[in-house]
This record gives structure tokens, sequence and C-alpha cells, in this order.
């Protein structure tokens, strides 16, 4: 089970970070939360593909590698 966090613009998560989110058509990607000038708090697409609108839940990612104990 996948254990979602809705997300808060006024309690984001930490910046610069993987992360699996869902946005309000029930898409998912991965993505990582960074401020820009133009966007100001915005997600963006892992693989350089672009903005991500409407974020509504994230989760943690644990890829292999980066298992902590």
């Amino acid at each position: 089970m996948i254990n979602w966090i809705k997300y808060d613009p006024h309690s984001p998560p930490e910046f610069n970070h993987r992360y699996l989110v869902l946005d309000d058509e029930n898409q998912l990607n991965t993505a990582i939360l960074s401020i820009s000038d133009n966007f100001g708090l915005a997600w963006w697409e892992s693989r350089g593909l672009g903005y991500i609108g409407e974020v509504t839940h994230y989760c943690d990612i644990n890829l292999p590698g980066e298992e902590t104990e």
C-alpha cells in the first residue's frame, strides 16, 4: 500500500527531492518540487518533460540504492 500525503502548498515537502505524485486527473508521475521565478512553487516532471499542475497527493519513492537503515 502506498502511504499518500495530501499536498499542502503552505507546508510543502522537501525541495529538489523526487516523489511519486498524483494529480487532479488521477495521473501518476515522478516529480520534483522546486521554486522558480516564473512559476513560484511548482512540481516538475522528473524526466524533464515539463510542469505538472494540480498535484493533490505525493509520496516518497524508495529507489534501489537509496535504502536507509
